[in-house]
């Protein structure tokens, strides 16, 4: 039996199409125990204060900042890794109070780095709120009465009065079960502006949210 042209053509194509759908087989079976590996999670930070500082002593350039849920840690806000407009000019300043939000950028493995860089989403400035912050309860014994206080791990100079103030904070501001010297917190608050003739032993903080903290 004679064999054409056009059927030669026609086994050649089969043939290869064999040996495609042969070596995809193969290729498959040998990856059965793949396993396609996501993503890793990025880090973010959400709805916190903190304190922004000019870190001279490493670079003139780095700010980072410090966030009031851990004063053990810092994000840096400029530098490598990071957009030029990351922290806006207004805002590059010693001791700068502010809210903000971002994602920590990761780093790729054998570079070092000051400091984990924050890739910010929002930031602004904020003289009166308290937001996610890490201390402690202490007793003030006032006479008669006792003040508690809420101490800020960021600045346990500047503690917080929670109770002492009837005209400007809430009778319940502080719970009953929170009043233990010494007890570990997180709150979130808003400082309450007192007039310029009153001179406060601590800067009286409505509560917003207060939990315990092991």
């Amino acid at each position: 039996m004679k064999i054409n042209l056009s059927q030669k053509i026609c086994f050649k194509l089969a043939f290869k199409w064999v040996l495609l759908f042969a070596a995809c087989f193969a290729f498959f079976q040998g990856c059965d125990d793949c396993e396609v590996k996501p993503e890793p999670p990025v880090e973010t930070i959400q709805d916190v204060t903190g304190t922004i500082r000019w870190r001279l002593d490493i670079d003139s350039s780095l700010y980072v900042v410090i966030p009031d849920f851990n004063p053990d840690i810092s994000y840096a806000l400029t530098g490598a890794f990071l957009p030029l407009d990351n922290l806006p000019e207004e805002y590059k300043g010693e001791g700068v109070r502010i809210y903000f939000c971002g994602e920590v950028v990761e780093v790729p493995a054998g570079i070092q780095v000051p400091a984990p860089p924050l890739k910010l989403t929002c930031i602004i400035p904020t003289y009166n709120i308290i937001r996610n912050a890490r201390g402690r309860i202490r007793e003030l014994n006032r006479g008669p009465s006792i003040i508690y206080l809420a101490v800020p791990d960021y600045q346990p100079i500047a503690p917080f009065a929670l109770n002492g103030f009837p005209d400007y904070l809430p009778p319940d501001n502080l719970p009953e079960e929170f009043k233990q010297d010494s007890l570990r917190i997180n709150f979130s608050g808003e400082i309450v502006q007192l007039p310029a003739n009153i001179d406060p032993i601590a800067r009286p903080l409505r509560l917003t949210e207060i939990e315990k903290f092991e």
